[in-house]
């Protein structure tokens, strides 16, 4: 049997997701991991902590690190980079996300979403993931056979998942019916990067009319470093930043305290030039379109949402509520039929 397994390849994390089939009822399955990638050398993980289940594999030889495990070894580990059209390092981390969802190796269907600057690579992509691939995770060795690999930008996946749903047996269908009455901006916020869709009222997305640029999470993360630094004199790291805008304060000793008196002025700065970027696209045809979309992992920051929806000033809005599950979720949908 086929199995269907949907990637969603980030700047920041490798979002998989199938389908569960248990008690008559259909479910998602979905995991992520940090697209970090790391080379090992022939002496393979001599020295500190041994990876972990899914944290290593072999592949064309090379032995690989992957995820936090990468990210904490003493070598240079490599993330993946908007200038940097599917690497070595993308590769690695799609091979890395069918061992975690499909173990012991099997025939798959892939559905890839990439960022929307990579799309021109698509047909190469395609290519280099369609075939047999053999991976060794430990002692054993899975053989992979990719049957088919359908490809789509980031953010068309939200597009999806904010519109469509599945019933109990796994069957797609409009949740937003009213969405065909005018085309759909999407906006897809991630950690390093937001990807931005135009999407037509027949569900299909413009690449003329798509883009991605360097405006992710990380520019008020790093805010929250700073005046962290600078009031508390305390040192914290990314993830605690990242946890704090999405519980809206920072613990300080025992206090709480409320991260948009820190940063409010870098969400503000944000989400301006998010909006800048959006109406650019659909300016330069002069487009309407009936609602704009939020997804990714910073719909589920409200100042930043605030900010965004103020800078439209738009009257129709869809938040997709699967935060960083979104465009997973989505091409689960899409690839399931409505296509």
């Amino acid at each position: 049997m086929v199995k269907l397994i949907v990637l969603d390849i980030g700047y920041g994390d490798t979002k998989y997701a199938t389908i569960v089939n248990g008690g008559g009822k259909v479910s998602l399955r979905r995991q992520l991991f940090p697209s970090a990638v790391a080379a090992v050398g022939p002496n393979g993980f001599s020295s500190g902590p041994k990876p972990k289940a899914g944290q290593s594999l072999t592949f064309g030889g090379q032995k690989y690190a992957i995820g936090d495990y990468a990210s904490g070894l003493s070598a240079e580990f490599a993330t993946l980079a908007r200038d940097r059209a599917w690497s070595e390092e993308a590769l690695v981390l799609a091979l890395s996300g069918l061992v975690r969802a499909v173990p012991g190796g099997g025939q798959v269907n892939l559905t890839v979403s990439l960022p929307v600057s990579w799309m021109s690579d698509a047909s190469r992509v395609k290519s280099l993931l369609r075939g047999d691939h053999e991976v060794k995770v430990g002692r054993a060795i899975s053989l992979y056979q990719v049957k088919r690999v359908d490809i789509m930008p980031q953010g068309f996946g939200v597009y999806m998942a904010a519109t469509h749903a599945l019933d109990e047996k796994g069957a797609p269908y409009l949740s937003a019916p009213d969405i065909h009455h005018g085309g759909a901006i999407v906006i897809d916020v991630g950690r390093h990067t937001s990807n931005f869709v135009f999407v037509h009222a027949n569900s299909r997305y413009d690449n003329s009319l798509s883009d991605s640029a360097e405006l992710g999470t990380d520019i008020v993360l790093r805010a929250i470093q700073v005046e962290a630094s600078k009031k508390h004199r305390m040192t914290i790291s990314m993830s605690v930043a990242d946890r704090a805008t999405r519980e809206g304060y920072l613990s300080v000793g025992s206090k709480k305290v409320p991260i948009k008196t820190l940063v409010g002025p870098a969400y503000q700065d944000l989400a301006s030039r998010i909006v800048s970027v959006s109406q650019g696209l659909v300016g330069s045809r002069k487009l309407g379109f009936g609602c704009v979309i939020i997804g990714g992992g910073g719909s589920k920051v409200k100042p930043l949402v605030a900010a965004i929806k103020k800078g439209f000033g738009h009257n129709r809005f869809i938040i997709d509520r699967q935060g960083q599950f979104g465009n997973v979720t989505g091409q689960l949908i899409w690839a399931l039929g409505v296509k």
